[in-house]
């Protein structure tokens, strides 16, 4: 019995350190800047060295992690693997505090509304496989593409973030925790809809600016979210201090 109490007690003290305010930021400003960063650095690295000149709309994503495109391919590796990994934190903090487990019965006094728990269970389960699928997407890179494990692993990639951007943007309509009003009615149809419109589109006819613009499409929506749940980290650091 107390073997199990010491087991539990051990992973809510983990838990609540990754969801910690200060973990947040940590793991925040280190994918704006690690991933963002290492991402546009690559761009630029092939578009100057490339021999063929690479440019997004004759190049895929996947060309940034080869030799035979750019010097320095290990760029966009590490980028994949900082984005999978510093982004799983941001989605276990999300769930915390948008669909909150009730724990006493004053809890239950402000419960979300049941969709709310639904949309959130769907958007935490995609978009933590999106991110867990990711960091293959760099460890199986365009030079290590065996078993052509790169192209499964972006193709798992991209499916599970449209669908966890169509879920997160559903719930950000129903929920004003993390993104208040207005910008809600404003982020969480851009999630229910860009993606999966270039998703679409990527299936029907798939190039290398399309495959750009379906990175775009995420990111548009991702990056706000990520900022507006910075603020709200940013904001708990500050009531406990």
């Amino acid at each position: 019995m107390e073997q199990k109490e010491s087991k539990s007690n051990w992973v809510n003290r983990a838990y609540n350190k990754l969801t910690s305010p200060k973990a947040i930021k940590f793991c925040g400003y280190g994918v704006m800047i690690g991933y963002l960063g290492l991402l546009i650095i690559g761009v630029i690295i092939a578009a100057t060295l490339d021999p063929d000149g690479y440019t997004v709309w004759d190049n895929w994503i996947s060309d940034l992690g080869s030799i035979e495109h750019t010097p320095a391919p290990f760029l966009y590796d590490i980028a994949c693997g900082i984005a999978g990994i510093l982004s799983m934190p941001f989605i276990f903090y999300q769930e915390r505090y948008i669909a909150p487990i009730p724990r006493t019965p004053e809890d239950l006094a402000s419960v979300p509304h049941r969709m709310v728990y639904r949309g959130m269970s769907l958007a935490f389960f995609t978009t933590f496989l999106g991110n867990f699928f990711y960091i293959f997407v760099g460890i199986f890179s365009g030079d290590r593409n065996y078993f052509d494990l790169h192209m499964i692993f972006s193709e798992l990639t991209f499916g599970f973030f449209m669908l966890g951007t169509l879920f997160f943007g559903f719930t950000l309509l129903i929920s004003r925790e993390i993104v208040p009003r207005p910008y809600n009615f404003i982020i969480g149809p851009i999630g229910i809809g860009a993606p999966l419109f270039m998703t679409v589109l990527n299936l029907i006819d798939s190039n290398p600016l399309r495959e750009w613009g379906l990175l775009w499409s995420i990111m548009v929506f991702v990056i706000p979210v990520f900022l507006f749940t910075l603020r709200h980290a940013e904001k708990r650091l500050h009531s406990e201090n």
